[in-house]
């Protein structure tokens, strides 16, 4: 009987590790690195889009409002504000990789996608997921968010699946923090897509940098697995004894 009841709990773990293995650490395409820009993801290797105008890492590429890049130091890529001859904020990339997005804010909107005859702002980055998102799971969403002009703070709302997340978020000037949000996969219209949009149009300051963005299945597969191991040793003990 020991021996029947053992053995169904390890084909049961066996069975559920693939499906584990697979959900695992952070889902999202690049969230950290932001290698592979492009028009179209999926297309050319690309992992995040955007409506801003990308240009490579420089000395003051960012110069120009509407306009994002990808690397390692805010003040590099925009030294002073012809407005206001300040210097940008010396952030860096909150994991130590040495690579964030840097944005200058736009000061201009696009045709709402559902509704031509409105205007909404720009979408600031686009990506997909290693695996569609599924329905009755929940997942928790992070970034990390800095402000790097002390001008109007940047304005942030983060959406999931059409689903919008965390709306509003301030960027605090030269200070990385974690915007963090819960959601359910049953609440979703779609499961293929996450969107930062910069709800802020103003042009002097609304300047930021985001980080290390995740979504991870809560809770995460392993320590589902170890609930499902501490079950099979629970129960080996009480047949034992």
């Amino acid at each position: 009987m020991c021996e029947r009841i053992l053995k169904a709990l390890a084909l049961s773990v066996g069975a559920l590790c693939p499906m584990f293995a697979a959900a695992s650490g952070n889902l999202v395409l690049d969230g950290s690195t932001f290698d592979h820009f492009g028009k179209v993801i999926g297309v050319g290797g690309a992992t995040w889009t955007s409506d801003y105008t990308y240009v490579n890492y420089g000395k003051d590429v960012l110069e120009i409002e509407g306009r994002i890049t990808v690397g390692a130091d805010a003040n590099y890529v925009h030294h002073k504000d012809p407005a206001t001859a300040s210097d940008w904020a010396h952030v860096t990339s909150e994991d130590g990789d040495g690579k964030m997005l840097i944005v200058n804010g736009a000061d201009r909107t696009k045709p709402d996608p559902t509704d031509p005859t409105k205007q909404v702002p720009l979408t600031v980055w686009t990506s997909s997921f290693l695996s569609p998102l599924s329905k009755g799971q929940t997942y928790e969403f992070s970034a990390w968010v800095s402000g790097v002009h002390t001008g109007s703070q940047a304005v942030l709302d983060f959406s999931i699946g059409g689903l919008l997340i965390k709306k509003d978020y301030l960027a605090t000037f030269n200070k990385w923090t974690q915007v963090t949000a819960t959601f359910s996969g049953n609440d979703l219209k779609s499961f293929s897509s996450a969107n930062a949009i910069d709800m802020s149009i103003i042009r002097s300051g609304n300047d930021f940098a985001i980080d290390n963005i995740q979504v991870k299945a809560v809770p995460e597969p392993f320590t589902m697995l170890l609930g499902v191991a501490g079950i099979g040793l629970a129960t080996r003990r009480r047949l034992s004894k």
